[in-house]
């Protein structure tokens, strides 16, 4: 099964805007390079992505995610799911079996949770694999094979939308459920709670690019 990566990133200015509160500018920067760093990172190691896309309107943030072995997809109108579904076309003319969408915020995502989650859609034809947040409301990864099977619906309360979807399209959706792809940042609890569980300041350099052989 030959799946396809996508992460979607907002503009650096636009990105995290409810942390601008909390972090000077230059911080919340970092914070966002920081956990798509992350996010990058654990998809490549994980083994089981052809290739994996960053989609952005961000020139900055595009050639951040070239030097470190993504391919750069610029989003010039639209919205998050426009920007995937541009994502979506550039997987199909490579011969994609299926897209797996990742948001850019899973800071303690895992290579081994790409992996098994990316393993649970083989041995079938169609699947359609949701990865909630902690509240059951919103989206936070989603596996379609065949790509092409159902719209993207990223948002708020996208979950039950993709669920429906799913079901639209003629699959009973499984979800899939972990450490590492229910924990997202978007308010200053979830960023204290990262400050806890990851002991690391968000001040520290972005990285370097990343290697299959890296552990998880």
């Amino acid at each position: 099964m030959k799946t396809f990566a996508l992460v979607p990133l907002n503009g650096l200015d636009a990105a995290k805007s409810r942390l601008a509160g909390s972090l000077a500018d230059a911080d919340r920067r970092r914070l966002v390079r920081w956990m798509a760093h992350r996010v990058v990172g654990a998809t490549v190691r994980s083994g089981a992505v052809e290739e994996v896309a960053v989609v952005s309107p961000d020139p900055a943030l595009l050639a951040w995610a070239r030097a470190r072995g993504a391919t750069a997809l610029r989003q010039h109108a639209g919205e998050l799911n426009d920007g995937l579904e541009l994502g979506r076309h550039w997987a199909l003319a490579r011969g994609a079996d299926a897209v797996l969408v990742l948001l850019g915020d899973l800071a303690l995502l895992q290579g081994g949770e790409v992996a098994a989650l990316v393993a649970s859609a083989r041995g079938g034809a169609r699947a359609a694999l949701i990865a909630p947040d902690r509240a059951g409301q919103g989206t936070n990864a989603l596996l379609v094979r065949p790509a092409a099977l159902m719209p993207f619906a990223f948002g708020e309360r996208s979950f039950g939308r993709h669920l429906a979807l799913a079901r639209d399209a003629g699959v009973e959706p499984a979800i899939y459920r972990s450490p590492g792809t229910q924990f997202d940042v978007d308010t200053v609890d979830d960023l204290a709670e990262l400050r806890k569980l990851a002991n690391v300041p968000f001040a520290l350099p972005v990285g370097t690019p990343y290697a299959r052989g890296e552990g998880a």
